[in-house]
Parts: structure tokens; sequence; C-alpha cells
């Protein structure tokens, strides 16, 4: 009789410890950790859209056919909201402090030493629909996410080798001045990641998620009476990495 009780007892203990891991229906998790971003680059050769002056358009395109762009890697603090719906199904909100990216020139555009042409902060937060494998209570749990994600750019500079450059190629001398925007755009997001659930409160997850997306530079360079503005579709096709702690409750 008291074998019988202890059976009973321990399958309890068991039955306890396996709910105090569960992400279950009704959960919110807060994650924070490293995000690390590895752009896809391909562009467009810069293309002058339009001059003040008559045949400079022409003139300068003709010159500018081998011209391209690459980004550097980047590294931020990231930030998730998950709510789980059921105990497979959850929606999370990812957010992040934007990034600082680097952009270089290739071809034509390419600055002696290998210096970059600009630099800007990607903002990029983003909505998933995700879908956890397992049962609640299991210590590991796969998941698989989609979801959509809007890029935005500030603090956008350029350094004064790209200025010198843009005058020299874009007006045909030196001393003018050039400013720059990037357009925004909403890009779907692919995710796939691993949870491990430590506690009935903490666990910890990585992931990766696919993310294609471009923009457009768009430059207007002017030098006295002299104006062009010119264009260039970026791909950035990010490559993100998250490994992060959370917390749920």
């Amino acid at each position: 009789m008291k074998l019988k009780h202890l059976t009973i007892a321990a399958a309890a203990m068991l039955t306890a410890s396996g709910a105090a891991f569960a992400q279950q229906a009704g959960d919110t998790m807060v994650s924070a950790g490293w995000f690390h971003l590895s752009p896809q680059v391909s562009s467009d050769p810069l293309h002058v859209t339009g001059s003040n002056v008559p045949g400079l358009a022409t003139l300068v395109n003709s010159r500018l056919g081998n011209t391209g762009a690459n980004v550097d890697d980047a590294d931020t603090l990231g930030l998730t909201l998950t709510h789980f719906f059921t105990d497979n199904i959850a929606v999370e909100g990812v957010f992040g402090v934007p990034p600082k990216f680097r952009l270089y020139g290739t071809g034509s555009l390419a600055l002696p030493g290998g210096g970059s042409l600009a630099s800007a902060k990607q903002w990029s937060p983003a909505i998933l629909l995700k879908y956890y494998f397992g049962k609640a209570n299991d210590t590991w749990r796969p998941f698989v996410g989609i979801g959509a994600s809007y890029f935005w750019y500030s603090n956008i500079e350029l350094t004064p080798g790209f200025q010198s450059l843009a005058s020299n190629a874009l007006t045909g001398g030196p001393g003018g001045n050039t400013t720059a925007s990037l357009t925004n755009s909403w890009a779907p997001v692919f995710n796939a990641g691993l949870n491990w659930n430590v506690d009935k409160h903490w666990t910890l997850a990585f992931s990766v998620s696919y993310i294609p997306v471009s923009t457009t530079a768009k430059l207007t360079t002017t030098r006295g009476p002299i104006t062009t503005t010119s264009e260039a579709k970026v791909k950035l096709n990010p490559v993100v990495t998250f490994l992060s702690l959370g917390y749920r409750f």
C-alpha cells in the first residue's frame, strides 16, 4: 500500500515538474537579446534620372555602368513580446535599437582605401505569427514563424569622400554638395528557431530570420547652377540571428 502511494506521489511530482516548463495558452513572454544582421546585398548601377544641363545625364550614365554598393554587418539589442493564444500558436512583436549600417561603393563608386560612402540607422519593427511544435510542457520547443516588417531609415550621413566623388562624377567638377534619402518599404519575414525552457519562468531561445527587402537610394547633387538627381536600387535581404533570454508570466 505504501509503495502504491509513493508511486502516485512520484507521478504527481513528475507531472508538476513537466507543467512548470509550460508555454501554454494565455502565457506572455518578454525577451531581450542580441541581434546580428548580415545583409546579402546586390545593387543596380547608379543612374542619373535628371539634370538641368543638356546632355549631362547621358554623359554621366555612360560612365556609371560598373557602379555598385555593399553594406557591412551590424549588431544591436533586440526586444520581443510574445503572447500564446493556444499551446502552439503565438503572436510576437519584434523591436530593437536601430542598428547603424555603413554603405561601401564598388566599381566607379569605390573610394581609395576602401572607405565608406555613407551611414544610416535602420528601423524595422516586425510582427510574427509563430507555430511551436510539441506540447506545452516540453523543455525543447522548435518553432517556425512568418510575418511582416516595416523598414525606414534615419540619420543618413554622407562621408566627405563620397561628397567629393559625387560632385566630380555627377556634376563634372569639385565643390558640389550631395543629399540622400532612402525609400521606406514593407517586407515579409521568414523565421525559425528553438526554445529551451529552463524553468517555469525563464527561456533561452535562438532564431534565424530571412527578410527579402530593398530600398532605393536617391541622390541630389548640386554645384553652382548645375543640379543632377540620381538613384540606385539596393537589395538588402538580411539574414538576422537572435539569441535571447525570455521571462514568461
